[in-house]
C-alpha cells in the first residue's frame, strides 16, 4: 500500500485538497497539493509530511532523530500488489472533511474544491491580523464617528474583493433578488424550538460576518463594511396548514429583497406542520456566505443546538471573515501573488475571443446590455445511472484524471461541436472554494473565488487527449489560484463589456461527496435548494457527485433566458448526454465524430419535421393574397424549426464542413 502513488489510488486534485486540509488541521503541516499530487508513493508523501513536522507535535522525540528510521524500507523480494478499484474514490472513506458532518458537503449552489499549489502565508498572529496602517486607522475612525443609525459598531473596514463584486452588481442589475439564495430543509421529528432560536443568535454571534453592514462612506465613496456586535436576525416561527402556505412563504422568501445597508444578513424561518413534521427554509444574500459558508452554518446551527458550540472561537482556528479581508488586501499590496499574476499573464498574452452564441440561440446577438433585461436563466437536469457513473469512474481510474476532470472535457467538447469546432480556443470558468489555509475552513464569508481554463482544440484531437489537456489546464490554474478573479481581470486589462460576462461566458460548478438527506437537529432532513442565485454566463453547468452517498448524480445545465429558450437547456443536455456516452465508451474517438444527438432523438426529430396532420395549418396562408408568404410561414412554424433544424443539420453526413453560423432569428428577420 506505501508504494502505491495516488494516481494508482484513484487520487485527483479535488482528493488531494481534502488531504492537504486533514495534514493542516490536523498536524500543521502545509503540503502543496502539487506536492501531494505527484509524490511517486504513499511512502514519499508521508516521508514528506513527517520533515514539516513541528516540534510541538513530537515532544518525545529529539530533533536529530526526527527523519531516522520513521518508515522502514521496503520489501523489494516482491512486487507490491496493485490496488483493487471498488470505488470511485479509494481514499475517500479514510479520509475526515475539516468541515464535520454536515449537512450535505457540496449542497449549496456555489461549493467546490479547490486545486491549489498550496503556497499559503502562514496563520497571521493576534497582531498582524487586525494591524493596519495608521491612515487606515485615521480613516475607520472617522467612518465610525461619521455613521448614524444609532449602530454601535465594532469596527470598519473595506470590502473583499469578493463582497466588492456583489455590492457592484448590486447596483448594475435592476433586479435585486437576483444574487439570493433560498433552502428548504424537510425535517421529520421532534423539535426544540426555543433551543432552535437560541442555536440561530449563537451561530450569528460566532461570525462576524453575519454581523456586518454595508455603506458608502460619505467622504471618501467608497464602499466600507461594519460589523456590529449582535445579529439582525432571528429565528421565525409559525404554522402551517397546508402545502400551500408552504410554497406562499417559499415564494416570499425568494422575493425577499434584503437590507445590506442595515446588515440584514439572512431570514430563517421554522414553519410547523404537525408536531413532528416541520420546515426550515433559510434564506441570505450571497455577498454574506457562499456555498462552504452554507454548510458550516448548518453544521453550527447543529452544534448550537446541542450546546457545543463555541460563539468565541480561537482566531488560530476561526479567522473572522473582517480579518481575512485585511489579509487578502494585504497580500495584494506587498505583491504576495506576484508569481501566480506572472503566470497568468503567459496564459492570457492574448485575450480570446467571447464564445459566439449557439445555433440554439434565440437571439442572433447578445443585448447590448443583460443587466436591463434582467438576470435569469431556463435549466434542465439529469441524474447519472449508475452503471455510467462507474464507467465514468473507470475511464477516470484507466486516464488518471478526475472525474471533475471529464465532466469538464465533455462540457468542452459539447460546446465545441455546436460551435461547429469554430471555437478552438476556448475559455471556461470553475468555482474554487478559496479556503487554502487552516484559519479559515471552519470560517464564514464569500471566500468562493472563479478560475479560467484556456482550452485549445482541434478536429484531430481524440477525448483522450482532452482529458489530458483539461487536467493539465485545471491543476496548472488552481495552483495559482490564491489571485481574486477582480484583481486578475484588472491585471490582464480585460474589457468590461455589459453584454457579456469577462473572459469566459460559460462556468462549470462541481459540487464532490454530496449527500441529498442525512440526520440535522435530531430529526431525518432533505434538503431543497429552491433558488440557487443568477450568473450573468451563457451557459452553465453544475455536476452533484452523490456518488460517496450511494446516489445517482445530479447535472444540470442553465441557459441565459434573454440569449436561449427553455428548449436550448433541455436540448444541450441531451446532447452532453449522448457525447458522454459515447467517450466513455471510446475514450480514443476523435472529437468530431461521435453524433451530438441521440438516434431515438434524431429519427423523432425528422418525423417531425415531416410534419402530422394538423400539426401546423399553413392553408390560410397559402391561398392568402400575395401568396407565397414565406415570411408568414416563418413565423408560424417559428418554434418548430428553431428546434428542428440544429437536429437535423447534426444528424447530415457532412455535418462537420457545414459552417452553421445562421441563427433562425436572423432568418426569420430577413425575410
Amino acid at each position: 500500500m506505501l508504494e502505491i502513488s495516488l494516481d494508482e489510488l484513484g487520487a485527483d486534485s479535488l482528493v488531494a485538497v481534502d488531504i492537504r486540509s486533514w495534514f493542516l488541521k490536523e498536524l500543521a503541516v502545509d503540503l502543496p497539493v502539487l506536492k501531494i499530487l505527484n509524490s511517486p508513493s504513499v511512502r514519499e508523501l508521508l516521508v514528506s509530511a513527517q520533515e514539516l513536522l513541528p516540534e510541538s507535535a513530537i515532544p518525545n522525540v529529539p530533533p536529530s532523530s526526527k527523519n531516522a528510521g520513521a518508515f522502514p524500507e521496503p520489501d523489494v523480494s516482491s512486487e507490491p500488489a496493485k490496488p483493487s478499484y471498488q470505488s470511485t474514490s479509494a481514499l475517500e472513506p479514510v479520509l475526515s472533511t475539516p468541515l464535520g458532518p454536515e449537512l450535505a458537503r457540496a449542497l449549496s449552489s456555489t461549493q467546490s474544491y479547490s486545486d491549489s499549489d498550496g503556497s499559503a502565508a502562514s496563520p497571521p498572529t493576534e497582531q498582524t491580523s487586525t494591524a493596519t496602517s495608521e491612515a487606515d486607522e485615521a480613516e475607520s475612525k472617522s467612518v465610525l464617528e461619521g455613521l448614524d443609525g444609532g449602530k454601535e459598531v465594532l469596527k470598519s473596514l473595506p470590502l473583499s474583493f469578493g463582497q466588492s463584486r456583489f455590492w457592484f452588481l448590486k447596483h448594475y442589475v435592476q433586479d435585486q433578488t437576483s444574487f439570493n439564495i433560498s433552502t428548504v430543509i424537510k425535517l421529520q421529528g421532534k423539535i426544540r424550538p426555543d433551543a432552535l432560536a437560541e442555536a440561530v443568535l449563537a451561530v450569528g454571534q460566532r461570525h462576524e460576518a453575519l454581523r456586518t453592514f454595508f455603506f458608502t462612506d460619505e467622504t471618501t465613496k467608497r464602499p466600507r463594511q461594519a460589523v456590529i456586535p449582535v445579529p439582525t436576525f432571528h429565528l421565525e416561527r409559525a404554522t402551517i396548514a397546508s402545502n400551500e402556505e408552504l410554497g406562499d412563504a417559499v415564494q416570499r422568501l425568494k422575493s425577499h429583497v434584503y437590507d445590506l445597508e442595515r446588515g440584514e444578513a439572512l431570514r430563517i424561518q421554522l414553519l410547523s406542520l404537525s408536531p413532528d413534521q416541520h420546515y426550515l427554509l433559510l434564506g441570505y444574500h450571497h455577498i454574506y456566505m457562499d456555498g462552504i459558508g452554507y454548510v458550516i452554518f448548518i453544521s453550527d446551527l447543529e452544534k448550537a443546538y446541542n450546546g457545543t458550540l463555541d460563539t468565541k472561537p480561537p482566531r488560530s482556528e476561526v479567522l473572522q471573515y473582517p480579518d481575512f479581508t485585511e489579509r487578502q488586501i494585504r497580500e495584494y499590496e506587498t505583491g504576495t501573488w506576484s508569481d501566480e499574476l506572472v503566470f497568468w499573464r503567459s496564459q492570457f498574452a492574448e485575450l480570446p475571443e467571447p464564445l459566439p452564441l449557439l445555433p440554439l440561440a434565440g437571439a442572433s446577438a447578445r443585448p447590448s446590455s443583460a443587466a436591463t433585461l434582467g438576470l435569469g436563466s431556463h435549466s434542465a437536469s439529469w441524474r447519472i445511472p449508475k452503471d455510467l457513473a462507474d464507467r465514468i469512474a473507470q475511464v477516470s481510474r484507466q486516464f488518471k484524471v478526475t472525474a471533475f476532470h471529464l465532466y469538464v472535457a465533455v462540457f468542452h467538447l459539447l460546446l465545441y461541436r455546436y460551435t461547429n469546432l469554430r471555437a478552438e480556443d476556448m475559455v471556461i470558468g470553475v468555482a474554487d472554494a478559496n479556503r487554502k489555509e487552516a484559519d479559515v475552513l471552519q470560517s464564514l464569508g464569500i471566500f468562493l473565488n472563479v478560475l479560467p481554463l484556456r482550452l485549445k482544440r482541434s478536429a484531430r484531437d481524440t477525448f483522450a487527449d482532452t482529458l489530458k489537456d483539461v487536467k493539465t489546464v485545471a491543476q496548472s490554474a488552481f495552483a495559482n489560484s490564491r489571485v481574486p478573479f477582480d484583481v486578475l481581470i484588472n491585471e490582464l486589462g480585460v474589457p468590461r463589456e455589459p453584454s457579456h460576462s469577462p473572459l469566459f461566458q460559460a462556468f462549470v460548478n462541481y459540487r464532490q461527496n454530496a449527500t441529498e438527506a442525512r440526520q440535522f437537529i435530531g430529526c431525518e432532513g432533505e434538503l431543497d435548494i429552491v433558488s440557487a442565485g443568477q450568473t450573468d454566463y451563457d451557459v452553465s453547468f453544475d455536476i452533484l457527485d452523490l456518488g460517496s452517498s450511494g446516489g445517482e448524480n445530479l447535472v444540470s445545465l442553465a441557459v441565459q433566458k434573454h440569449l436561449y429558450k427553455a428548449h436550448g437547456a433541455e436540448v444541450l443536455l441531451r446532447s452532453y448526454e449522448a457525447l458522454l456516452r459515447h467517450f466513455v465508451a471510446n475514450p480514443a474517438a476523435r472529437v468530431a465524430w461521435p453524433p451530438l444527438h441521440d438516434s431515438k432523438d434524431i429519427s423523432h426529430a425528422l418525423e417531425t419535421g415531416r410534419g402530422k396532420s394538423g400539426l401546423v395549418d399553413l392553408t390560410p396562408l397559402v391561398f392568402s393574397p400575395g401568396f407565397p408568404a414565406v415570411d408568414q410561414i416563418l413565423q408560424a412554424t417559428a418554434d418548430l424549426l428553431a428546434c428542428i433544424l440544429p437536429w437535423c443539420i447534426a444528424s447530415m453526413p457532412s455535418s462537420r464542413s457545414i459552417q452553421s453560423t445562421w441563427h433562425f432569428s436572423s432568418l426569420v428577420a430577413s425575410t
